[in-house]
């Protein structure tokens, strides 16, 4: 998950002294811990597939978890182009970064919440869950949740065209808006774990807890990043003249687990994760 940094004439101040710095060791960050990370999880959802056959149904966990890498790639493309913008101010530079990150940004959070709301529905609404599951429902879906995307992104252009200086507006919108929603799918979740339904087994309970979990892990890291935004923004009150920067810098540092959460998800769905072992059953 990337940040907001407003590159209007009066804020290049972000760009220069230890904020410089800060965003060039975030950006080497996301290269070194996110791209490789995401790689992975491609080449074994390629892997898979291969496996399965190409007519094989995919989860939609899975899915989701293939377009969130996918936005974690152009998270990782926003990051270079934004130390870019500091080395060479070339207004295709500048324009390509406002298209990626207003693509990204709110891409993240969509799939996130996308991927809360489908373990939402697997436990507390099973049989709605399993009609959605045919190829129609899942084309629906997600061609409504590619046109969401692209009305925040248009929303967040506009933003940046007319009205730059007011670009938090959108952004914390759209972030608390993912809040409550995640919020609202983890306490459902939770509250199916402790009332099990009748004739439901301990198999029943560990798919409804691995949920929980997932649930919990997505907005654990947005509550975090959100956290690291306002103390930011605290902070910021003690020094008028980086207002701008010291949210922003604190606020990349704290999104990374955002950017980690889904694909370590993945990987420990499928067993492939490196650092841990796993029976061989």
């Amino acid at each position: 998950m990337s940040v907001n940094v407003s590159y209007s004439n009066q804020s290049y101040n972000c760009l220069v002294g230890p904020f410089q710095v800060a965003m060039v060791i975030f950006t080497i960050t996301k290269i070194l811990l996110i791209l490789p990370l995401c790689i992975l999880v491609l080449f074994v959802g390629h892997q898979r597939w291969r496996q399965r056959g190409p007519g094989a149904t995919l989860s939609h966990f899975d899915i989701l978890s293939y377009h969130l890498v996918a936005i974690e790639i152009l998270n990782v493309i926003v990051a270079i182009l934004n130390v870019w913008i500091t080395y060479a101010d070339l207004p295709s530079v500048w324009i390509a970064f406002k298209i990626a990150f207003s693509v990204s940004f709110p891409g993240q959070l969509l799939y996130q919440c996308l991927t809360s709301i489908d373990r939402y529905l697997a436990v507390v609404h099973p049989i709605i869950y399993l009609r959605l599951r045919n190829r129609n429902a899942v084309k629906i879906i997600y061609i409504s949740s590619g046109f969401a995307l692209l009305l925040c992104a248009a929303v967040f252009v506009v933003f940046y065209e007319c009205a730059e200086e007011l670009i938090n507006i959108p952004l914390f919108s759209v972030l608390v808006l993912s809040l409550i929603v995640v919020s609202f799918c983890s306490l459902s979740v939770l509250h199916a774990l402790k009332r099990p339904g009748p004739g439901e087994g301990g198999g029943a309970d560990q798919f409804k807890q691995r949920a929980f979990n997932t649930t919990m892990a997505i907005l654990a890291v947005l509550l975090l990043w959100f956290v690291g935004i306002l103390v930011g923004f605290a902070l910021s009150f003690f020094e008028a003249v980086v207002d701008q920067c010291l949210p922003s810098s604190i606020g990349a540092f704290f999104s990374l687990p955002g950017s980690l959460v889904i694909p370590l998800l993945f990987l420990h769905r499928v067993r492939k994760l490196p650092c841990c072992l796993y029976n061989s059953e």
